[in-house]
């Protein structure tokens, strides 16, 4: 790792609160991986900031110190409340950052207690209702145009490989696509319900028993709840097993 950056977002205000940046200096008898350097810096676009991050290198903090630099800042970022630590994605970057933190796990991060890390692209998948094995790329276009909003856009924080921009454009998006759901989740704008999804299926087919086992429970564990998302979840499962 040659340089490390992050981003504490505001979800509610969709607001960049604070960033963290940092080079690293390498390992030595390490060096850049050749294939990725091929395939990746040398392209035009980033080839500007592949040369910036190698003639800082010269100056950079040991790795101990950069860990160090970064830990001071989450552990001042843990002590707010709802915090969720976010990755983008984790099968990359988050492993990476486990190495990079040794003994201080990704997954123990915030505070030392045990905390799930959201997988970004996996989650705007899950949104665009993508099918598995599909190419992650466009996900949050497909994710807005499944829930019919307009593609955010960050002009201050562009996705240009700086590190701490790249953490901001995600987290913001983040935010945008968890502030649009709770807007719409169970309403008429809700693509669930709009769909009718298990009506969908069901109309090419009889639920399953493992897919009707699944109905009745949900509608268990939704009794006696009397929010408005609830409510009409209740209906429209009640809808789709009476319709059996």
């Amino acid at each position: 790792m040659v340089c490390f950056g992050a981003a504490l977002v505001d979800v509610a205000q969709q607001l960049v609160v604070e960033t963290f940046f940092t080079h690293v200096k390498m390992r030595p008898g390490t060096g850049w991986e050749p294939r990725c350097v091929d395939e990746f810096w040398s392209l035009p676009q980033n080839k500007p900031w592949y040369d910036e991050i190698a003639a800082a290198q010269q100056t950079a903090p040991s790795r101990a110190q950069a860990r160090e630099a970064f830990l001071a800042w989450v552990d001042k970022a843990a002590a707010l409340k709802d915090v969720t630590v976010l990755v983008d994605t984790a099968s990359f970057d988050g492993a990476w950052l486990d190495q990079f933190l040794e003994d201080r796990s990704l997954l123990y991060l915030l505070g030392g207690s045990y905390k799930t890390v959201r997988d970004v692209s996996s989650w705007l998948a899950g949104i665009a209702w993508m099918e598995p094995c599909v190419s992650l790329n466009g996900t949050t276009e497909q994710a807005a145009a499944r829930l019919g909003v307009p593609v955010p856009e960050w002009p201050e924080w562009p996705h240009c490989h700086r590190p701490d921009s790249d953490a901001a454009d995600i987290a913001l998006t983040c935010a945008y696509f968890s502030n649009a759901l709770a807007r719409i989740k169970g309403t008429e704008d809700d693509p669930r319900v709009r769909s009718g999804s298990y009506q969908a299926l069901r109309a090419q087919r009889p639920l399953t028993e493992v897919e009707r086992s699944t109905l009745v429970a949900k509608l268990q564990c939704l009794q006696g709840e009397e929010d408005q998302e609830s409510i009409v979840r209740a209906e429209r499962i009640r809808e789709i097993l009476s319709g059996e």
